[in-house]
């Protein structure tokens, strides 16, 4: 063996079809991609030497986004008070992978939409979008 395998505990990973999805505590099962990313700019700063000297550091920015089809998108509609994705007020996101041998969560805090629409074509059997969210925090429990 390799000193560079990793052993899986009790040879379980997880996969896409472990992950239950929920937006503003409903379960859209349609959801069928997800994507949520913090990201920092860092830099190393530098004194008269050619070495850095300390490490600067800025914000960090949060971003998500999740496919749903129009179904999913319809219940969510009845959170808002005008039936638009828009104007659903703050949520949390939450996934959690259950593979039957470990749990994790992930917690997407202070999520709103940030577009709204419909794409369809000819022979499409299930009508499906990709919504972005602004979001201001990832937990991972």
């Amino acid at each position: 063996m390799s000193q560079n395998s990793q052993v899986l505990i009790n040879g379980k990973s997880f996969s896409a079809s472990d992950i239950t999805l929920s937006i503003g505590g409903i379960v859209v099962a349609s959801a069928s991609s997800f994507t949520a990313t913090v990201s920092q700019d860092k830099t190393n700063n530098k004194g008269f030497s050619d070495e850095p000297v300390s490490r600067g550091r800025a914000s960090k920015e949060y971003e998500a986004s999740v496919d749903l089809s129009y179904t999913d998108a319809l219940r969510l509609r009845n959170l808002s008070p005008t039936g638009g994705l828009l104007e659903v007020p703050v949520f949390e996101v939450l996934a959690v992978l259950n593979n039957s041998v470990n749990v994790s969560r992930i917690r997407i805090r202070n999520a709103e939409f940030t577009d709204d629409g419909i794409e369809v074509s000819v022979d499409d059997t299930e009508i499906k979008r990709t919504y972005s969210l602004i979001i201001a925090g990832i937990d991972y429990m």
